[in-house]
């Protein structure tokens, strides 16, 4: 069943095989085989629009996975099944789901350290979670905030709603530690929360 955890679990733990198997090999391509009777460029470094540089086939490397939904559809609970998964929590909500977690993050720097935990140092762990995105981004406004010496988002930068624009450097900073969970081969899963608007 396509929902089931051991869906999930199998499809993440093959992609893990394929780019831990993939890892490190560079494309074997005999470019004489290929040109046939053409003839090959006398430079002997590689222009940037070459054609020696297209590439074909699959690249194998770890998911990332974005799970976006209502309060209480499983979410949070889907992600544990996932293989050997670490939690770092934003909001407090893992209370009931037996999983491994950081302490919550209050802040965007906790975040930050966290993750670069587990970017950086030893571990078992095959897949990060954040959980959850939207309680992220209050972290990022409270940064931005403090960074910009300012109370509200709106006011960050003189106003005019520059606070948002000024909150894509804290976001640069989550997407290039993520990078780095991946660069180690880890899958990474993000939740965040639909809101439905009444009128």
């Amino acid at each position: 069943m396509p929902n089931s955890p051991r869906f999930v679990e199998d499809a993440i733990e093959e992609a893990l095989a394929e780019a831990r198997m993939k890892k490190g090999e560079k494309p074997k391509t005999d470019i004489s085989a290929i040109a046939g009777p053409l003839q090959q460029p006398k430079s002997a470094t590689v222009k940037l629009d070459s054609l020696a540089l297209v590439e074909r086939g699959r690249k194998f490397a770890p998911p990332r996975i974005l799970l976006y939904g209502i309060d209480g559809i499983g979410k949070s609970t889907w992600a544990s099944q996932a293989p050997k998964p670490i939690f770092v929590p934003t909001e407090d909500g893992l209370a009931q789901i037996d999983c491994e977690r950081f302490p919550l993050s209050r802040t965007f720097r906790n975040v930050c350290d966290h993750l670069e935990t587990v970017a950086c140092e030893q571990h078992s762990y095959e897949t990060v979670v954040v959980d959850s995105l939207d309680w992220l981004e209050r972290l990022i406004w409270d940064e931005v905030c403090r960074r910009t010496n300012v109370t509200n988002i709106e006011k960050a930068g003189g106003g005019f709603a520059k606070g948002y624009l000024f909150s894509l450097d804290e976001w640069r900073e989550v997407i290039r530690l993520l990078e780095g969970c991946r660069a180690r081969g880890m899958a990474v899963i993000l939740i965040a929360h639909s809101k439905i608007e009444r009128f």
